[in-house]
């Protein structure tokens, strides 16, 4: 998955687990697990797993300008660092 979020549109490189739960009236539910609330369904086990891809890129987009917003009324801004973060 490379989508370009917020303003810097710089491109983020995921890979995520998925977690498919078949329904019993048919069909799946599709979520991912570090993702919160990134979940969707479909009707086979490939149309869950793409509607969840766009469900998270959704939410990330969601999240990255929910971001510069915040960050963009923030007066410290122009001292700021930038570092490496890793996340397991």
């Amino acid at each position: 998955m490379g989508k370009s979020l917020g303003k810097t549109g710089q491109k983020v490189h995921l890979s995520l687990k998925a977690r498919l739960i078949p329904c019993e009236e048919g069909g799946f539910t599709a979520y991912c697990p570090q993702i919160r609330g990134a979940v969707s369904q479909g009707e086979t086990e490939e149309e869950a797993l793409e509607n969840l891809a766009d469900a998270v890129e959704g939410v990330l987009a969601v999240n990255a300008e929910m971001a510069d917003e915040h960050l963009s009324s923030q007066p410290c801004s122009s001292g700021s660092k930038e570092y490496d973060l890793p996340v397991a």
